[in-house]
This record gives structure tokens, sequence and C-alpha cells, in this order.
């Protein structure tokens, strides 16, 4: 057999297959709960491969030291995106037309005073109404007999990659989205 032939349909085979990774697509797993303290974990895997896990603890002083340094560079950062809102809108539309998304969350919470927990509860079961569908379900539950406050918090997001990708390439090309993204990147390397 010609060995063009072999690379043509080897590089076809790469292809169709990076085309089926992007279709299936990215997972990302968002837990959050706080009982006492927050505790928190971000996974996120394509094709069911984990490619990013991160566990989040309380923060120490470490931490709110490396904070400091990057605020700066957050300044130049946010009046870029602010400048660029447009594009940016359109970006998190095309992303939200082509993610599936399943967010489950539980607060119980209790005050000092029944009366006041109950107005409270009355007012979030009012809220999460309006909210809650097959896709999005809070649960409130009071406690009116101690003060407390504990959350948990699922969210489970799929983003079809494929359809992402194409569709916010066309955004890219354009003159307002290439400056943004020079901007941001020379503000990211604090040039």
């Amino acid at each position: 057999m010609n060995i063009a032939l072999i690379i043509l349909y080897t590089i076809l085979i790469i292809l169709i297959l990076i085309i089926i990774i992007l279709y299936i697509g990215l997972k990302i797993d968002l837990k959050f709960n706080y009982n006492k303290e927050f505790k928190g974990l971000i996974n996120i895997s394509l094709i069911g491969i984990k490619i990013y896990k991160k566990e989040i603890p309380v923060k120490n002083k470490e931490d709110e030291k490396e904070d400091n340094k990057t605020n700066i560079n957050n300044k130049n950062l946010i009046k870029e995106v602010i400048r660029n809102r447009n594009e940016i809108k359109k970006i998190l539309k095309i992303l939200k037309e082509n993610s599936k998304y399943k967010t489950e969350g539980k607060l119980i919470f209790g005050f000092d005073s029944p009366v006041n927990t109950a107005e409270i509860a009355g007012i979030l079961w009012g809220l999460t109404s309006i909210f809650n569908n097959n896709n999005f379900n809070i649960q409130i539950e009071p406690v009116f007999n101690k003060e407390t406050i504990e959350f948990e918090f699922k969210m489970n997001i799929n983003i079809n990659l494929l359809v992402f990708i194409i569709k916010t390439l066309n955004i890219i090309r354009k003159e307002p989205m290439k400056t943004f993204i020079k901007n941001t990147i020379k503000n990211l390397r604090g040039t």
C-alpha cells in the first residue's frame, strides 16, 4: 500500500477522533458545602478522563499575599472586559446554548428567633419556586430550635465543545475581540 495513502488514512482517523471528542465535550462538576467550614471540589473531565481536579480548603495567609500581587493586573483585565462586554456576552450566550447543566442545592438554616426563621424560609421558598425545574433544584430546610447555617451545592455542566469552538472562532476573528485578546495577554504577562 502506498505510504501517502496510509498517512492520509491516519490523519483522517485522527481528525474523526478529535471531532468525536469535541462533540462529546467537556464535563465540569462543582461541589461546595459549608458545615462549620467551607469545602469545595472542582472536577473537569474530557470523555470521562479527569484533566483537572482542585479541592478548595479555607484560604491561608500565604494565599492572600499572592492575591495582593495580582490585584494590579486584575484592574487592567477588568477594564478590558468592560470595554469588550458585548463580545464576551456573545461568547457566553454561545456557551449557554451549547451546554447542559444540572444544579442541586440544599440550605439548612435557623436564626435565634423561630419567627425570623419562618419569615426568611417563606421568602426563600418563594424565590426558589421561580427557578426550580428539572435542571435547577434548591431545597430550603429551616431549623426552628437552634441557630445554624449549612449549605450544599452541586452543579454538573456538559459543554459541546465542537459547536462552541466553531461559533467562538467566528467571534474571535472580528477586530474588537482581537484587540481584547492582545490586551488581555499583555496584562496577564505584566508588560
